[in-house]
């Protein structure tokens, strides 16, 4: 990889791993949180005479919130990784599926802000010709 390459690549390579790992960190408090708080239902769940309307009530409210949690959480982890790869110009594939990953709201709590403007950055800069030769000359 050339250096002029190097200079289009390692900028919104490194937002996207930084974006990513700041994800990280919010979703893992986020997770401990949500665990914290709903562990009051899952208590009630484990009792002998929990309901169906108890499993109901934990899967409409902690239950889901647990889920989105966990899919933000590996989708950070996806955000951080394409950044990487990014910056060394491998793995074009998994680079737009990063980009497009931290555009979606489940990968951090500033996405709009901060989420959107990074991962259309790397779309951007994935469609520059001098880029695109170096993905095309690994293989």
């Amino acid at each position: 990889m050339n250096e002029s390459v190097a200079r289009k690549v390692g900028p919104p390579g490194i937002a996207l791993a930084l974006f990513g790992l700041v994800s990280i960190g919010l979703h893992f408090l986020g997770g401990v949180a949500n665990v914290a708080l709903s562990f009051p239902a899952i208590l009630r769940l484990l009792e002998a005479d929990s309901t169906a309307a108890d499993f109901q009530l934990f899967v409409l409210n902690p239950g889901w919130q647990l889920i989105w949690g966990i899919s933000g959480f590996f989708a950070s982890f996806l955000v951080t990784f394409a950044g990487l790869r990014l910056r060394s110009a491998r793995s074009a594939w998994l680079i737009y599926l990063g980009a497009i990953a931290a555009m979606f709201p489940c990968c951090g709590s500033a996405c709009c802000v901060l989420g959107l403007p990074l991962g259309v950055w790397a779309l951007v800069v994935m469609q520059d010709e001098q880029v695109k030769a170096a993905f095309s000359e690994r293989f």
